[in-house]
């Protein structure tokens, strides 16, 4: 994605469209590139220059900037080897009381510098404020393939179109194509709505769509852009808010489909698991401690003239909901999805994150919105649960009709053991405490195996997907590893680590 002074796109009519750069560019890309190798050793604002003097040779100045942007994103800038410039300022500057006004005063106090911190009088000039940006030395410029930069260049400029658009629809070739393309925008968090056909269409928020647009949900909705034109028969349009040249604002068209794939540059690639968030974790955890069944990515709901898509079925005490997570939330949004759900064959909850709140929140019995540090448990099981799983009355059994072996494995799901039991979910979790088991997140470990457990999950940080291997050989989810004194902390959409709390 590159800054909207960087957008190159043409105006027709009421379509705005960006201008693709093809085969016959690639020799200018590959100038740009040469033009940075050749000037390793130099200083940023040099390399700069540089590339100005390019630019003014050039009709599509924007291109060539566009392109040397996308080369310096990817070298390396170092700071030059030397004294601590912030040292350097605070040795000349503290020097003397007596500003240096001449020429000649000013020579004598830098040569007085220049003896203390053993450097010539140019070095400590150029040392002193080798902390700014511009004064970074190019190090490594790496061997980039011109055409990638080409795609590179295609595909930014469409992302910058997209990063304040109004709403984008798309639609696929294929029912396996709209499953992998919602799975891949939920674990965006963007907000989207799905809406029958023929096509089908999968309509997903943009930030000018909010009373308050934010930028980090622009940049992800950007970012969304190669997952979705890597499925197969694809067809956007997206309304944007188009400045033209005589800055004049004016929403527009933005529509492409799979036949500009080669200009993109973009393969069809399997995505990522979607892994549970903490949030949806620790939901989980609750409603297995309670005893309540649940469910995993149950298929698609239709309602309310389009599908949901739930998370979770929760079952229990003679009731069923459904219950969603949703990433980034806007008031009239959620408003609009309640409606939506309100004929659902059972309730339909949402759960959401006020750290992803786009605008103000709202009260409703079937909106559950936690607190910016994650869901408030103690809340959903105080008044959420009640009110949707009222308890029945506990079914009393002897010791005969107890499960046989219960001692003879290291984990058990209590749900499971008061369903066998014929107990509600305390009177079995009080059975296996009495029986030498840590009861946590809806899990019974043995004690005696605890130390073997930690040893194990250890061994495996700092990977997710290592510790949950671990965890998945004894029969147990992330949900357990508070339990351990550890936490799952996340860096960006994707990657996480699992570090001691």
């Amino acid at each position: 994605m590159f800054p909207r002074a960087l957008l190159v796109a043409r105006v027709y009519k009421d379509q705005v469209r960006p201008t693709f750069l093809g085969e016959e560019s690639v020799g200018v890309a590959d100038s740009v590139k040469q033009l940075y190798a050749r000037s390793i050793g130099l200083r940023r604002r040099e390399v700069e220059a540089k590339v100005r003097e390019v630019e003014g040779q050039v009709q599509r100045y924007k291109v060539i900037r566009a392109l040397a942007l996308l080369v310096d994103r990817v070298s390396t800038f170092k700071q030059r080897e030397g004294p601590d410039p912030v040292r350097v300022r605070e040795v000349l500057f503290d020097s003397s009381s007596e500003p240096a006004i001449t020429p000649e005063e000013r020579e004598r106090k830098l040569g007085e510098v220049a003896g203390k911190l053993d450097l010539s009088q140019g070095d400590t000039i150029k040392q002193m404020w080798a902390d700014l940006e511009e004064e970074a030395i190019l190090t490594h410029v790496p061997d980039i393939d011109p055409h990638d930069l080409i795609t590179n260049f295609n595909l930014g400029q469409c992302q910058t179109l997209l990063f304040k658009a109004n709403h984008l629809t798309v639609s696929f070739e294929g029912q396996d194509a709209y499953k992998e393309a919602i799975r891949r925008i939920k674990r965006m968090g963007l907000m989207f709505t799905a809406l029958p056909g023929p096509p089908p269409m999968l309509e997903v928020e943009g930030t000018l769509s909010f009373l308050h647009s934010t930028e980090k949900y622009g940049t992800t909705l950007a970012m969304l852009l190669p997952d979705l034109i890597a499925l197969p028969g694809w067809r956007m349009e997206a309304k944007i808010v188009h400045t033209d040249a005589a800055g004049r604002r004016k929403t527009r068209n933005f529509i492409l489909d799979s036949g500009v794939a080669d200009y993109l540059g973009v393969s069809l690639e399997d995505a990522p698991p979607a892994l549970p968030t903490p949030f949806l974790t620790s939901l989980i955890g609750l409603l297995d401690e309670s005893g309540l069944k649940v469910t995993k990515n149950p298929p698609p709901l239709v309602v309310g003239g389009g599908m949901e898509f739930p998370d979770l079925v929760v079952q229990g005490n003679g009731r069923v909901a459904y219950v969603e997570e949703i990433g980034y939330w806007s008031l009239e949004w959620v408003k609009r999805k309640l409606l939506r759900t309100e004929k659902s064959p059972h309730p339909y909850l949402i759960v959401a994150s006020r750290a992803l709140a786009v605008t103000k929140s709202l009260e409703h019995p079937r909106f559950i919105a936690g607190k910016k540090t994650g869901l408030d448990l103690d809340y959903v099981r105080r008044k959420v649960l009640p009110a949707w799983f009222p308890a029945t009355e506990e079914v009393e059994v002897g010791p005969s009709s107890l499960p046989a072996g219960v001692g003879d494995r290291d984990v058990h799901v209590i749900s499971e053991i008061a369903r066998s039991c014929g107990l509600r979910y305390p009177a079995a979790k009080k059975f296996l405490e009495e029986r030498g088991y840590l009861c946590a997140w809806g899990f019974a470990i043995r004690r005696d195996a605890l130390p073997r457990l930690r040893e194990e999950v250890m061994g495996a940080l700092p990977n997710l997907s290592s510790v949950e291997k671990v965890l998945e050989r004894w029969s147990l989810s992330t949900a357990i590893l508070p339990t351990l004194g550890l936490t799952v902390k996340w860096r960006g959409l994707e990657e996480a680590t699992v570090v001691k709390q």
